[in-house]
């Protein structure tokens, strides 16, 4: 996260997962000033996360939430759908609506190109 600025607020989604706990701390010695808010929320309430971005008011958003393991993911493949799809869609609509200046940095997985990554060639 590069900015001329450090950013007054952070809203941090998945914050207590692997990168989450990794990702607060690194940032709380990085922007010393920045409020980093990280409310535990279900994503797939859009209620609720509404609520959480009006809060919030974010200038940065750093959207972690995920069902991110494949093995989970495809044990409870509609659970991963309203988590990784439909909770993302809550978070942007949210941002968009009230806070339309917000960066939004979406975390994604090296799952997302499957096992062509493996090969070596170059994805496009």
């Amino acid at each position: 996260m590069t900015m001329a600025t450090s950013p007054q607020t952070v809203l941090l989604t998945g914050a207590s997962g692997f990168v989450g706990r990794h990702l607060v701390r690194a940032l709380s010695v990085a922007y010393p000033t920045t409020a980093l808010l990280a409310p535990r929320l279900d994503v797939r309430n859009a209620a609720e996360v509404t609520a959480a971005v009006q809060a919030a008011l974010p200038e940065v958003c750093v959207h972690l939430a995920a069902v991110s393991a494949v093995t989970a993911a495809g044990q409870a493949p509609e659970l991963a759908w309203q988590v990784n799809f439909h909770g993302t869609m809550h978070l942007a609509w949210a941002l968009a609506r009230y806070v339309p200046n917000c960066q939004l940095l979406f975390v994604s997985s090296s799952e997302a190109y499957g096992a062509s990554f493996r090969g070596g060639a170059k994805i496009a």
